[in-house]
């Protein structure tokens, strides 16, 4: 057996029925791959999942994106991790404030504590769209903005798109974690993601883990997909 020494994939479960997301995760393996519950997946299966994946062995990234007032954001948090998950994340534009004490609230957590990760900037967006929203930063520049602060407020790491990691990777050091959306295999379609890059890029960049949804997801073998991947950057 093939000896993979990276382990980047984040599986998106975006999933719309109970039988659908349980057939799903019979066929992959928790020891190649990560999990991520997205808002919609948690509004329709809820605690039960993450229990549910627990027992079975997977890591998950609960990424609900809480972008709220400070109590509701820190008690949000809070809850995520006596959930026992593997990672959780917070807009940085909720503010220095609520990242500062995001930070405390899991530094006080006795028990097992989550990756705390901030979101830069949504991968569907462009700079065009940052025109659109009065934000007269690059999609660039804007992102490394979002992620001096977040680093400066001790979040693990950011999400960001593959385009910004490089960069990122560079200014702020191999433990601050980046976590990658957006990543597309050569033959698959973009859909309405806008800043992609390959999983081989990813890892020539150094990210530390790539989400990989509908490219997985929808393939008819979705564990040898996987491996495949896999492959492919480890080789």
């Amino acid at each position: 057996m093939f000896n993979f020494s990276y382990l980047p994939i984040v599986v998106a479960l975006d999933f719309f029925n109970k039988k659908d997301i349980l057939n799903f995760i019979d066929q992959i393996n928790p020891t190649l791959c990560r999990v991520k519950i997205g808002i919609n997946t948690f509004m329709l299966f809820g605690y039960r999942l993450i229990d549910l994946l627990h027992k079975r062995g997977f890591k998950i990234f609960l990424d609900l994106k809480f972008h709220d007032i400070p109590n509701t954001v820190l008690s949000s948090i809070e809850i995520a991790a006596k959930m026992g998950v593997w990672m959780v994340d917070i807009h940085a534009v909720s503010g220095k404030g609520v990242l500062l004490e995001a930070r405390n609230v899991l530094d006080r957590f006795y028990g097992d504590v989550p990756l705390l990760i901030s979101v830069t900037l949504l991968t569907s967006l462009n700079d065009h769209d940052l025109i659109d929203l009065g934000i007269s930063f690059s999609t660039y520049n804007y992102t490394e903005l979002l992620a001096k602060l977040s680093y400066d407020c001790g979040m693990d790491g950011v999400v960001c798109s593959g385009y910004e990691a490089n960069n990122l990777k560079i200014k702020f050091g191999k433990n601050f974690k980046l976590i990658v959306p957006g990543i597309r295999c050569y033959n698959d379609n973009c859909n309405d993601q806008k800043r992609i890059i390959n999983p081989i890029k990813a890892k020539k960049i150094g990210i530390d883990y790539i989400v990989i949804g509908r490219p997985i997801i929808n393939s008819l073998n979705p564990l040898k997909k996987i491996k495949d991947i896999l492959f492919s950057i480890n080789s």
